[in-house]
C-alpha cells in the first residue's frame, strides 16, 4: 500500500497499469468525482464502504484528470499509464512539518522530506515549476505521490 499525502489545491500524479486496477482509499465519504476523459477509458466504481475508488484503463493510452470530491477535501489527479502502476493507495491530507530531512540535493534544488509533507527549497534565481506550481524560493509539497519538473520525475 502507497500513502499519498496530499495538500489541498495540489495535482498529484497517479500512475495506472492497462487492465490493472487501482484504488485510492479516502478519510472521508466520497461525494462526486469528474473525469476529464472518455467514458470509454476508464471504468471508475465507488466501493460500497463510499470512501474508495476503484480505477480500471480500458484504453491502452491515457492521458487524463481526475476530480474528487469527498465531505472534507477536493482531490486533482493527473492519470498517466505507466509502470509500475499505483495498486493501492491511501489518501490522506498533508501537513507542514517541524522537521526535515534532506533527501535529495541538486544543482537547482533540495527536496527535503518531513513525516507528512515534502519542502523543496530552489536554488535558482528563477521559478521552477513543480507539478504546475511555480515556486519561486520554497514550497511544502504533497508526499507520496510522484513530483515532476518538466518530465522528469523528482520524487519519488
Amino acid at each position: 500500500m502507497t500513502i499519498f499525502y496530499i495538500f489541498s489545491g495540489t495535482i498529484a500524479y497517479l500512475f495506472l497499469s492497462y487492465g490493472q486496477v487501482t484504488a485510492l482509499h479516502f478519510d472521508s465519504e466520497i461525494e462526486r468525482f469528474i473525469y476529464g476523459g472518455k467514458e470509454s477509458e476508464l471504468h471508475l466504481q465507488v466501493l460500497p464502504d463510499g470512501k474508495t475508488l476503484v480505477l480500471k484503463p480500458k484504453a491502452k493510452a491515457l492521458t487524463a484528470n481526475l476530480l474528487i470530491f469527498t465531505a472534507k477535501e477536493k482531490y486533482n489527479f493527473h492519470l498517466r499509464i505507466k509502470s509500475p502502476a499505483h495498486e493501492l493507495v491511501e489518501i490522506k491530507t498533508a501537513t507542514n512539518n517541524l522537521s526535515y530531512k534532506l533527501i535529495r540535493r541538486e544543482p537547482a534544488f533540495d527536496l527535503l522530506e518531513g513525516a507528512s509533507s515534502l519542502l523543496l527549497k530552489n536554488k535558482q534565481a528563477s521559478p521552477i515549476v513543480v507539478n504546475a506550481q511555480t515556486i519561486s524560493h520554497f514550497a511544502y509539497l504533497s508526499k507520496g505521490a510522484p513530483l515532476f519538473i518538466g518530465h522528469e520525475q523528482i520524487y519519488p
